[in-house]
């Protein structure tokens, strides 16, 4: 079947059609400097966060700080909501992924799929009027790289796998994409998106 015979996207949300203004690291550098506590310290505290959140469809700092596990160090729980607070202000819309969507929209069913751990993620209410539907990990309870989160998007919306292109900035994600028959691109930078994206364009829509 010809690239050009897709009819369906699915874009990945945080650092596809999100952007930092500072850099992804940003918090985590800042908040590192501020207390002494290394890098490798705060990672594992994020990820131990994020990862026990997912469970149980998000903790707020206060509920998960008497539970962890990692050695925080003299890391505060007043540090952590500090940096919590500041990466979120980091992060914005990509206007130029807005833009795309925009052009794509009446020629393509649009779909957002993000591993989003908290219920009512933070850029839902901007994005979701571009697509048909706005997919969160944490609704579904299915997740990221797994077959079944593909399997779920390919029965409930009814797409033909080989009519269908991913978008995703994790290899993990696009590699499992590929294995259930959908066409695939890894988000690096907007331009080399746009650039892979012209060859499976239907003739007549630019971007």
């Amino acid at each position: 079947m010809p690239q050009n015979s897709i009819k369906n996207i699915i874009f990945d949300v945080s650092d596809v059609l999100t952007t930092y203004a500072h850099g992804p690291q940003y918090s985590n550098e800042l908040l590192s400097e501020e207390t002494g506590v290394s890098m490798d310290v705060i990672k594992d505290f994020f990820k131990e966060y994020i990862e026990t959140g997912r469970k149980v469809q998000g903790l707020s700092f206060e509920e998960f700080w008497p539970t962890r596990t990692v050695d925080t160090k003299q890391l505060t729980l007043e540090d952590v909501k500090k940096s919590g607070k500041r990466h979120g202000d980091n992060i914005a819309i990509n206007q130029q992924m807005t833009a795309l969507l925009q052009t794509l929209r009446p020629t393509y069913r649009l779909f957002a799929l993000t591993n989003a751990w908290k219920p009512g993620h933070p850029f839902k209410s901007k994005l979701e009027s571009y697509f048909e539907a706005f997919v969160q990990s944490c609704d579904i309870h299915l997740w990221k790289p797994n077959r079944d989160v593909f399997e779920y998007m390919i029965e409930t919306y009814n797409l033909t796998p080989q009519e269908t292109l991913f978008i995703d900035n994790d290899l993990k994600n696009i590699e499992m994409a590929q294995q259930v028959g959908m066409h695939a691109i890894q988000f690096f930078t907007f331009e080399k998106l746009t650039e892979e994206l012209r060859n499976f364009l239907t003739p007549g829509v630019r971007i």
